[in-house]
Formats: structure tokens, sequence, C-alpha cells
């Protein structure tokens, strides 16, 4: 990302490169961007340095009306080019903070992740929390969906599932049998430019990425994978990440679709999270116990893993991420950890050992709200840390290969919620790790529930469901 380091270097950019406009954006609760953009002739300095106002009580779950008054302000260090504009655009991503005094907000996500970071620092756990996530969505030539009282349904379109059969010039080449197209190499992988035009604004936005690739989904599943970074910038990239991929989805003519399990059947989009601390730039992973990981290693991951149903409400923070975590797909569906296992809720890559050394946190999908998702796991992590966490004494590993099968009833720790109703409920009795130092405030973590409890769960479990008719309809 462009850096400026004074209020007047960015001014000086602006006019130097004749950008027409300044855009600042923020995230909601459920991590969707706003914005709010500026002409080049109202921008000024005070502007930049206490931020624009706006309407909070618009956004769901931050203020109501009687005290909606919130701003934006830029963050300087979070700066990019936006291609999106036809107009030459600087963005920025902003930091929600009180009108009038400036002061950040506990409602902020991006500022609770800031927390985060800063309570890590200041327990003098490490100087840095790195990550690494992964992008996985499909893209569709066509998506259609709608709901109402009368009628529900969806239909998609792909050339690896042989419909619609006019949305490409050869649709046969895209077609696979399921669980026959990873890694496939053109021309049966029909997205190489589409992903690489994706990977290459990503990269030049100074998200790094490492690679990029078809995935096991045939009916157009992809991944970009990207690079280390510091966990805000991490959290930033995903979100800038996901924007501009719809964005090059759009002028394409395609769908960029980012649900955790679109298709019943098929493999669901995953965004696993690599990560590891740091301390005056040396690994605090690195080790010589299991997997190569270090005793701190291990209680941070023990931290995450003992914690792990209430993280799972920021992780998988929908009900249709609960549809992914089945059996079958590379997906776990039991809290532990292993080497090289996919199937294990964190594994430690086999290819990654000494100054390398890195665990991957597997469970999270793709419409988990980054910083908040980040949030969670390091402050579970440095909990870990702090009460020497095993995770042998919790059943929750190392295992190689199977884990012995455990009582649910007697040890339910050890298992992923079975659905979003489990995971609030979770997180509603499990919470003190988060809120230490202030990071997560009580009533942010009370909003959010009633949040998922009115505006998600409730009405999905009150609609009928397509499958209901075809079941019971003559019953």
């Amino acid at each position: 990302m462009i850096t400026f380091n004074s209020t007047e270097d960015c001014l000086r950019y602006i006019s130097e490169n004749e950008i027409a406009q300044f855009d600042i954006k923020f995230c909601d609760l459920t991590g969707r961007w706003h914005h709010i953009t500026i002409l080049r002739d109202s921008l000024d300095a005070r502007l930049i340095e206490i931020g624009v106002g706006f309407d909070s009580s618009s956004i769901p779950r931050f203020r109501d009306v009687r005290q909606g008054d919130m701003a934006v302000r830029p963050d300087l260090s979070a700066c990019f080019m936006d291609t999106t504009f036809d107009s030459p655009t600087l963005s920025s991503i902003g930091d929600i903070v009180e009108a009038g005094s400036g002061d950040p907000t506990t409602l902020d996500p991006r500022g609770i992740l800031k927390r985060a970071l800063d309570h890590m620092k200041e327990n003098k756990i490490a100087d840095n929390f790195v990550c690494a996530p992964e992008m996985e969505f499909y893209l569709f030539t066509q998506a259609e969906f709608m709901n109402d009282p009368y009628s529900a349904s969806f239909s998609i379109g792909s050339p690896g599932i042989g419909r619609p059969r006019d949305a490409m010039s050869n649709p046969a080449y895209g077609r696979m049998m399921e669980g026959q197209g990873y890694l496939i190499a053109y021309p049966q992988d029909i997205w190489q430019n589409q992903r690489s035009e994706m990977a290459d604004a990503i990269s030049k936005c100074g998200i790094p990425v490492r690679y990029h690739h078809i995935e096991v989904g045939v009916a157009g599943q992809q991944e970009i994978e990207l690079g280390f970074s510091d966990a805000l910038t991490a959290a930033d990239g995903v979100l800038l990440s996901k924007y501009l991929i719809r964005d090059i989805a759009v002028k394409e003519g395609i769908e960029a679709c980012f649900l955790p399990k679109p298709i019943a059947g098929a493999a669901g989009n995953g965004q696993h999270v690599h990560f590891r601390l740091l301390k005056k730039n040396e690994n605090l992973f690195a080790g010589d116990g299991y997997g190569g990981i270090s005793e701190l290693g291990r209680f941070f991951i023990g931290g995450i893993l003992f914690h792990g149903r209430s993280i799972m409400s920021f992780a998988c923070p929908t009900t249709n991420s609960y549809k992914r975590l089945q059996p079958g797909h590379e997906t776990p569906v039991r809290f532990f950890y292993s080497v090289a296992n996919r199937e294990a809720a964190i594994r430690i890559p086999k290819y990654s050992v000494g100054k390398h050394a890195r665990c991957e946190f597997r469970p999270g999908d793709p419409t988990m709200n980054p910083y908040l998702a980040v949030a969670a796991l390091l402050m579970a992590g440095i909990d870990g840390i702090k009460n020497k966490i095993d995770p042998t004494e919790h059943h929750l590993g190392p295992f190689d290969g199977e884990p012995p099968e455990i009582d649910p009833n007697e040890n339910q720790r050890c298992f992923l919620p079975e659905d979003l109703r489990s995971a609030i409920k979770s997180l509603q009795n499990d919470n003190e790790f988060l809120t230490a130092g202030g990071v997560f405030d009580p009533t942010f973590i009370k909003n959010y529930i009633e949040f998922k409890l009115e505006n998600e769960l409730h009405p999905i479990e009150g609609a009928p469901h397509p499958l209901e008719y075809e079941m019971y309809w003559g019953l």
C-alpha cells in the first residue's frame, strides 16, 4: 500500500498526480465496506486529520438515531490507487472515531484488531503477529437468487458443470468430474487470465501474493494465497482483495462468490489463516517440540483450540458456514492440531520448519470479518500463553491421523459447533479472553450476538426451505 508520512505528503501526492477524488473506506460489523468520496477541491488537511462525519445510525448495530454522529478518519499508511473508479482516485482504509473528540470507538472492527495488537505488545508477548490468508472463491458465469414469501430459489452457471451452454466459447474445455480439477492446467483451467488479472491487481495495491491456482470445486473454484504481512495489513488485504476480485469479475461479466458452501456436495470456500509471532524479527514459533514448534507456540495453539468454539462465531459467522464444515471435504470437524493433516483445526505445514515455522487455522471462511476473526485468534493465543494452556491436557492434540474417539457430551470443547446458534452460545459463555485489556468491549459482543440472532438466525430459521417442499409435500 501507499504510505504517507504526513498530511502534507498526502495532499502533495494528490496534487502532483492529478488525483480527482479521495475515497475513505470503512467496514461494518459483518465486514462489508462502506465509503465516502471527497472531491479534490473539497479536500484539506483538517478533513484528513479529524475525519469525515457520517450517520452511524444507518449502519447496523453502530448507534441509534439519537447519538448517530460518528466520523471516519483515513489511515495514511493504508492508501492505494483505486482502479475501480473511472476518475483518478486515491483510496484510504479508515478508522471509525468519535465525532468531535476524534477518540477511537469501541465499535470499530479495525480498531478492535489494533487494540489486540497493542495488548500483545503491552504484555511483551511479541512485537508482531504476522498472517497470510488464503482467498478461496468461485467464479460463475451466471448467478441468480430470489426470496419472497411465495417463492425462493437460486441458480448458478459455470462451464465446469456445463451450464449455461453458451457461457464461454467452448464450455466443454472447462468440464471435469468433481474432485479432478485441483491445479488442472489449461485448457481445463479456463479462468487463468481472469485470476491472473485479479492477483496482479491485488499485488499492485501493495498486498503480497504468493501464488494462485484453480481449486478442487469444478464449478469454477479459485484460490489466491496472500503472502505474510502484519496482522492489520493482512486483514486490510482480505477486504481489499475481495473488493478487487469482485470489481474485475463484474467488468468481465461474471460473478465472484465467497459463500462458504454455494453448491451442495461440492467443495466449499475456506479462508485459512497462516500465522506466527515475531519478536525482534525472530520467529517465536520455531522450536524443537512436535512439528518443530516451540513451547510458546504450543501454548498459543492451546489457547486457540481451547477457545475454538467461541472463535467460530467470528471465523465462521454465517448459517452457510456450517454447511461447509462437513466430513469428506478437507474441512475440520474436531478441534485438534497436527502436522500436515488437513482435517485438523490447526495444521502445522510439514514444509515450514525452523525459522519458517508457522501454523494454519483451517476452519475459517470468507464471510468472516477479518479484523474480528484475527483479533479473536490473537487474543485466544495470548490467553493460552498467559495461562500455559497445553492442548494435550485438554484432548486437543497433537494427533497424527484420526483423533481418538471422544464423547461430545463429556468434552464438547473438542468439537466444532454444529451451527451458528451453537457458536453464538459459546461466545456468550466464553468471552473473558476477548475482553481482557479492553480489547473487545462487552457492549460490542452483546451487539454482535443480537445482530446475528435477530438479522440472520431468526429469519432463516423461520423461512420454509425448498427441500422441505420436496421432502414433505405429500405427507
